[in-house]
């Protein structure tokens, strides 16, 4: 039986929004556990240790950002907060306390997907998972660039990481199409570094990075 992409915690109080998220990202080849209530959560997290927790914001008791605050002592595994519209500010406050993104309802899943996936890869959960050898150039690529937006200034996040995070997943999933997308990482970084959203030093690690895809290219990997 092929291993699971990543174990999920996935915590809302509104049954609806949890059958639906448990049921897509089951599809999507994760093994998820699931909790209705902060304390639950816990529990549930204590028990399972997941690669990733999804939390809603607003619970009755003990909300989402007491949970999150509960979470961070206990360890850094990412927590992705959820929020509706209104509560965006609040889902921004939780990036201070420790949580590693957020995404609002209505869900876009498509954001949704690349949210998860960034923050699987940033744990070192996805890449262990995938039947790929980690030492696989372009993966490693695609987390470099991940671990590298995390970092970057929040101004920074909504704009050009984004932009840098697509690339980088169409790079380590699509050989095909690896070259093209190299160059356009190559300017995306470029670019960062222009606007002083990554230091010098990053980019000459990503660099590297990027050099080691180009060889294996070369030489047909």
């Amino acid at each position: 039986m092929t291993a699971p992409f990543g174990r999920l915690l996935i915590v809302d109080d509104e049954k609806p929004v949890l059958e639906v998220l448990c049921e897509y990202f089951e599809c999507q080849g994760h093994e998820v556990e699931s909790a209705a209530n902060g304390p639950d959560a816990i529990e549930a997290f204590a028990r399972t240790r997941p690669d990733l927790v999804l939390l809603d914001v607003r619970m009755p008791g003990m909300d989402g950002v007491a949970v999150l605050e509960r979470l961070r002592g206990l360890d850094t595994t990412p927590v992705i907060m959820v929020t509706a519209n209104e509560d965006i500010a609040l889902a921004r406050r939780t990036l201070q306390l420790g949580a590693f993104d957020y995404v609002s309802k209505p869900f876009d899943f498509v954001h949704l997907d690349r949210t998860v996936t960034a923050a699987l890869l940033h744990g070192g959960s996805l890449t262990l998972s995938m039947p790929e050898a980690p030492a696989d150039p372009r993966r490693a690529l695609a987390r470099a660039i991940f671990l590298a937006t995390r970092a970057m200034p929040a101004v920074a996040r909504p704009s050009i990481g984004p932009r840098l995070e697509d690339v980088a997943l169409g790079l380590a999933l699509d050989a095909t199409a690896a070259a093209r997308r190299l160059d356009e990482v190559d300017l995306l970084l470029d670019l960062a570094v222009d606007l002083g959203d990554l230091g010098a030093d990053e980019r000459r690690r990503l660099a590297t990075a990027v050099d080691a895809v180009r060889t294996a290219l070369a030489a047909g990997g």
